[in-house]
């Protein structure tokens, strides 16, 4: 007799654990199906398998259970759990007191009964009101405003070394999807003031009224033109349309090396934000 008791003892069990997912239960309308969730776990030593839980509840002011059996064939592996739920109406009902009556076989036990806590179940009937959203901060357009500039420190400083490089001349490119950020970056740059000797120019290409090859090196001229002037108070020759009627490469090369003689050590990034 002792042999077989030290045996009992020593073969491995199963033993299950119900922990309550759904406390508070905010309901709208007490005679609606609500769902109260939990967690079945096994914190034994052995699987459990035929698994068989059914939903008790005291039938107090109008409480009902609409759904209350559960099946599952499959095992429960120790340290495993699972999520089960159950529809209830809770009617008048402000709180529940549920127990979950389990059967299943482990190795040691065929059939095996629990009857487990469901917890204290408070249900709320409060409605929610309807409060409405103010406007929303975010904006689709591209950000030109330094207090609304978030982040992007590893982009600018990309830039920054980049342009006071051993290769100064390269052509950078910022790429990525539409509506990422792009413009905004470049907002930013033509706003701060660079650590470097170098005067970021922004021409956006999308309001640019461009026919042919002339136009565009006219329009780059002039805006160049009204922002160096402007903020440099550089004393060179306005752009004229006709002069860039033929060869406009050639008299944008001119206007170029005009405006660098006046800007001494400084020099002009054009940012082309197509």
């Amino acid at each position: 007799r002792l042999t077989i008791e030290a045996i009992g003892r020593r073969t491995k069990r199963a033993k299950l654990q119900l922990t309550l997912q759904t406390a508070e239960v905010r309901i709208p309308d007490p005679n609606s199906p609500t769902v109260l969730a939990y967690d079945l776990a096994n914190v034994g030593d052995a699987p459990a398998w035929n698994l068989s839980i059914a939903f008790k509840a005291p039938q107090r002011g109008g409480f009902t259970v609409v759904e209350g059996g559960k099946k599952y064939p499959l095992l429960l592996n120790p340290r495993e759990k699972r999520q089960i739920e159950f529809y209830v109406m809770p009617g008048e009902a402000r709180y529940a007191e549920p127990s979950l009556e389990v059967r299943y076989d482990d190795p040691r036990r065929e059939g095996h009964f629990e009857r487990l806590s469901g917890g204290r179940v408070h249900f709320d009937e409060r409605v929610t009101r309807y409060e409405p959203i103010g406007p929303s901060p975010y904006t689709r357009k591209a950000v030109n405003n330094p207090e609304m500039f978030y982040g992007r420190d590893d982009t600018l400083e990309w830039v920054d070394q980049n342009i006071r490089g051993a290769y100064q001349e390269n052509i950078l490119v910022l790429h990525g999807q539409r509506r990422t950020g792009k413009t905004s970056v470049l907002l930013e740059l033509e706003r701060r003031a660079p650590k470097t000797p170098h005067i970021f120019v922004r021409f956006d290409l999308q309001y640019a009224e461009l026919e042919c090859t002339s136009d565009l090196f006219y329009e780059i001229a002039s805006l160049l033109y009204t922002k160096l002037t402007t903020e440099f108070d550089l004393h060179v020759q306005k752009p004229a349309l006709e002069e860039y009627a033929s060869y406009p490469w050639r008299r944008f090369r001119d206007f170029h090396q005009e405006l660098q003689a006046h800007l001494g050590d400084k020099h002009v990034v054009l940012m082309v934000d197509e």
